[in-house]
């Protein structure tokens, strides 16, 4: 459960840098391709995947709200 919190964690601060740094279409599509590499590198890509799809559906909420 804590290394469900840690990998949580994780890729809500990279989802806020990549939003914080890009706009927009590239600032999704920048994320899920880093949420991809940091996935595969702790070797959770099969287990995780659909939290890249939680955190890409936010972003793509939060900018259709702008």
């Amino acid at each position: 459960m804590l290394k469900f919190l840690v990998l949580l964690l994780v890729l809500w601060l990279l989802f806020k840098v990549t939003d914080g740094v890009f706009k927009g279409c590239i600032a999704l599509f920048a994320f899920v391709f880093l949420g991809v590499i940091v996935l595969a590198f702790l070797g959770l890509l099969l287990k995780f995947w659909w939290l890249l799809l939680v955190f890409f559906l936010l972003g793509v909420a939060v900018a259709n709200k702008n």
